[in-house]
């Protein structure tokens, strides 16, 4: 027995076709009892698995051919008009059932593959003979159910011209308001200003207009949405926009994809920082998070309108050891889809290892990693032409030149290894803590040769005064010694990060070539702005005649030092004739100071 949907008077008559259809089919099938699709009052709609059937009843015998043919042909163009408008991914065949015994005539024509005439005793079976579509696009019993609640509840189509517009109270262009005809119209207004939208819904008025103009669905859905009080109102508007099916949801990006909170002490808590945010596009983006395990919490656990940046914390005391990681997740409810997002969070908990381990295993294996990368890139740089230093001049003597690069970078390596080994973090095993010194040295090797690089290439044009090109060999060279000595600030680093802080908080999302990055960037320009400052001074200083200007520099030091002289000279004058001489007023200028009596015996002109 099929499911009868009432779309008119709300009750049905036994010998009506939507009792015969119901009796007729299986409960495959859902049958739509007098709708009004666009405007267009039907008999009946039958929704199955071999598409949609749209069933005439003619009871009049004598109804006129062209009256029937006009008849068939409305209907097909509301169905199809209809099903763009609210479902424009189905691509489902619409065939037309008209019940008669006799075909007239006039009409023969009509009849094909999507027309078929049929009496009341057999419509059943054509409906169950109909061809199967090959692609099946309503093989989904809830596709079907969707479908023809809509052929039910939907009178008032999205792109339907409503017998009534709609007015916001925002004004047009050339009006007092904004009028719209259609629902599409309305909620791309209502999307562009979320006041108006905010302000119609709280009213009721575009409940109200909803409602008497056919689309039920949509007035109960507006008055549902104001009526849940756990929400504002734009949380309320952004719901019943995306409940239209009209609007595209907002995006949702979340950094990072997956939460890596790598190892922890037993016992110990960790942290790490992640960001849920509004990609490119519209919508608001609202939502809350929450967790799948008690080990994991993350707060805060809300977000509206602005981006969320979360604290995820891992608390280990319940974690038993183990040599595999513990997987939780964080689920994302938002706007952004239907079903909730789900973001793995992975952490390893570790024991602490063994004063043996830590201080003799953990240096040693460092001095053997350290040692071979700097024996290997010391032979490299011995065997692509680097000269050894003037320090290694005994081992030449001794006939070991070409061994002084591999040994001199050994001893770099070993040193920097057993630095390394002494100061990892505990919570780390030794395999991956070597691994992440050898990415930190590649990073910093890429930073350190683009700097080489940019010294070599602004000192060679300030040199020659001309754009210089490295050769291959020269690249080779700044490559290697960059790799090597990029041991430095990898060891630096990881000693910085290491200990009982790391293991609190091992990962926040860091890059390992973050910093080596903006400082590659830093020294570049730096090395480009030295030597391009450097070439054009030397251009200014070929025209300009440094003797002269040597002199004029010379007089004016000279002027200024003997305008200093004077004025100290007179602050001491002044000084002492406050402090020492009694017959200096306090408040006489010096040039209204009595001169002094000349000593006795000494020859002294009279005025």
């Amino acid at each position: 027995m099929a499911e009868l949907l009432l779309a008119g008077k709300g009750w049905i008559e036994p010998d009506s076709l939507g009792a015969l259809l119901r009796e007729a089919l299986s409960d495959e099938y859902l049958v739509v009892d007098h709708p009004v699709v666009y405007g267009c009052p039907l008999d009946a709609v039958v929704v199955g698995p071999r598409g949609i059937f749209i069933l005439h009843e003619l009871v009049a015998p004598d109804e006129g051919s062209s009256k029937i043919l006009r008849r068939v042909q409305r209907a097909g163009k509301a169905v199809r008009a209809f099903l763009k408008d609210e479902f424009p991914t189905l691509r489902v065949p619409v065939r037309q059932l008209v019940c008669q015994a006799v075909t007239p005539v006039a009409v023969a024509a009509a009849q094909g593959p999507e027309v078929e005439w049929v009496s009341r005793q057999n419509v059943g079976s054509a409906i169950d003979t109909a061809p199967l579509p090959a692609d099946e696009p309503l093989a989904d019993i809830e596709t079907r159910e969707a479908v023809a609640v809509a052929f039910r509840d939907r009178r008032l189509a999205a792109n339907q011209r409503a017998t009534q517009p709609f007015v916001f109270r925002s004004s047009s262009l050339l009006g007092s308001g904004t009028t719209v005809w259609t629902i599409r119209d309305a909620i791309r207004h209502m999307d562009r200003h979320p006041e108006d939208g905010i302000f119609h819904l709280r009213n009721g008025t575009l409940a109200r207009w909803l409602s008497e103009q056919g689309a039920e669905h949509l007035a109960a859905l507006a008055r549902q949405v104001i009526n849940r009080r756990d929400t504002d109102m734009r949380m309320a508007l952004e719901s019943f926009l995306i409940g239209t099916g009209l609007v595209a949801r907002p995006r949702l990006q979340v950094r990072p994809s997956r939460l890596n909170l790598g190892c922890v002490l037993s016992g110990e808590k960790c942290s790490m920082r992640f960001r849920v945010q509004k990609g490119p596009g519209r919508g608001y983006l609202f939502g809350s998070v929450s967790t799948n395990a008690p080990w994991l919490r993350v707060e805060p656990r809300t977000f509206a309108g602005e981006p969320l940046d979360a604290i995820v914390t891992v608390d280990s005391e319940t974690l038993p050891i183990s040599s595999s990681p513990w997987v939780g997740e964080i689920e994302i409810d938002s706007s952004a889809s239907a079903q909730p997002l789900r973001v793995p969070v992975y952490v390893r908990v570790m024991g602490m290892p063994s004063p043996l381990q830590r201080y003799l295993l953990r240096p040693l294996a460092g001095a053997l990693v350290g040692g071979a990368w700097g024996v290997i890139l010391g032979w490299l740089l011995a065997r692509y032409g680097l000269p050894a230093a003037n320090w290694t001049s005994q081992a030449a003597h001794l006939g070991l030149a070409q061994g002084a690069w591999p040994l001199g970078g050994g001893l770099f390596g070993v040193v920097l290894g057993l630095l390394h080994g002494l100061g990892q973090s505990v919570v780390l095993p030794t395999s991956w803590a070597l691994g992440r010194w050898l990415l930190r040295a590649v990073a910093w090797g890429a930073a350190l040769a683009l700097v080489f690089m940019a010294a070599y290439w602004s000192w060679r044009w300030f040199e020659q005064g001309e754009m210089a090109v490295l050769a291959p060999p020269a690249v080779l060279v700044l490559v290697l010694l960059a790799l090597l000595l990029a041991l430095l600030p990898a060891t630096l680093a990881e000693v910085a990060s290491g200990g009982q802080r790391e293991a609190r908080q091992l990962v926040r999302g860091e890059r390992l070539a973050a910093l080596p990055l903006r400082m590659a960037l830093i020294g570049v320009g730096l090395a480009l702005i030295v030597g391009a400052g450097a070439h054009l001074a030397a251009s200014a200083l070929e025209g300009w005649d440094t003797s002269q200007a040597a002199a004029t520099a010379q007089r004016w030091l000279s002027d200024s030092l003997s305008q200093l002289e004077a004025t100290l000279n007179h602050l001491v004058d002044q000084a002492y004739l406050d402090y020492y001489d009694q017959r200096a007023p306090v408040e006489a200028a010096p040039e209204t100071l009595p001169t002094a009596t000349p000593a006795a015996g000494v020859g002294t002109a009279t005025p």
